[in-house]
């Protein structure tokens, strides 16, 4: 029977995630995917993650293939990342999750049922947000149609796609072919995302298919998203992989041009936004989202934009 699925790796990544380990494991040791390998991988936690980790694995006898990790000494998101892809998972499939968020029985399953019916080459879902106590909250996208869609280039540069970090399934080869994720870069997420689009069919569906938690020590928060992600470094990740995909074939010269033009909007935008974000009082915030009407890069609709946006930091307590 497990021939006739392919092997997919469930990488589960954890760093000082003590109060969430025991459900995380649990879910994904409860699988009924019946060719998959578990990786779990700790970044040499200061907390006692890892001591639960090894209590929970210890002995496991259940189906899946199980690997085990600790990092030493710590390696940081992306390194760790890298290490987990390329060194310790072998899957034709790749499913990343955080050491916080609670995967399904079925969140495998139905990832490879629905890839493989519409011929993705990744495929991402909605999710139930759930809080520290592990309460549903809401989900991620507020969308009843509960059917797949199909996203490519297009897509990409107008805006108009649904996806999801958390539950994303994600062909090997695209890994592959596009190699290591630069040191320097902040973040997986978005350059992974990037690389599906840039590869193929990039799929979305509405059913939630993990619980994805959402608490005040998120790596991804808002605050942590506009003081410690620096837009430059992954601008620099998203030109390398756009020269791969040109040079590989993956996209044609008008494409080219287009994304580059694209991926150098994101980073003027990012850099503006951080920037008006760290200023520490609402009076300076406006006056310097204002002020990029007369800079190069923008425009006055651009800095209308961005005071829109302080107000509502501002309605919404965000300091």
């Amino acid at each position: 029977m497990r021939n006739d699925f392919p092997l997919v790796s469930l990488c589960i990544l954890t760093y000082n995630q003590e109060r969430y380990i025991r459900e995380t494991v649990e879910g994904a040791l409860s699988q009924d995917y019946p060719n998959l390998e578990i990786v779990i991988s700790d970044d040499n936690s200061t907390d006692s993650t890892f001591r639960i980790i090894k209590e929970m694995t210890a002995g496991y006898v259940g189906p899946h293939s199980l690997i085990v990790n600790q990092n030493n000494p710590n390696k940081g998101i992306i390194e760790h990342v890298n290490r987990v892809v390329f060194e310790l998972s072998h899957g034709d499939y790749i499913m990343l999750s955080g050491g916080d968020d609670i995967c399904m029985s079925q969140t495998v399953s139905f990832a490879v049922k629905k890839c493989l019916e519409e011929k993705c080459d990744s495929i991402a879902f909605n999710a139930n947000i759930i809080d520290a106590n592990s309460q549903i909250t809401g989900y991620l996208h507020n969308i009843t149609d509960y059917g797949v869609c199909i996203y490519g280039v297009d897509e990409y540069l107008s805006g108009r796609y649904k996806t999801n970090g958390a539950c994303r399934l994600v062909k090997r080869v695209i890994y592959e072919k596009f190699g290591k994720f630069d040191k320097d870069c902040p973040t997986e997420d978005t350059p992974s995302l990037f690389r599906t689009f840039l590869y193929g069919r990039v799929g979305f569906c509405a059913i939630p298919n993990i619980n994805y938690r959402i608490h005040g020590e998120n790596i991804s928060g808002f605050h942590n998203l506009m003081t410690k992600f620096d837009p430059r470094k992954i601008y620099s990740q998203y030109k390398r992989d756009l020269d791969i995909a040109y040079g590989c074939k993956l996209i044609n010269d008008e494409y080219y041009k287009k994304i580059q033009c694209h991926i150098k909007k994101y980073l003027y935008d990012n850099i503006a936004i951080r920037y008006i974000y760290n200023q520490p009082l609402y009076s300076l915030r406006l006056m310097c989202a204002a002020s990029f009407a007369i800079r190069p890069h923008y425009s006055f609709i651009q800095a209308k934009k961005y005071v829109r946006m302080v107000i509502q930091w501002h309605k919404k307590g965000i300091l």
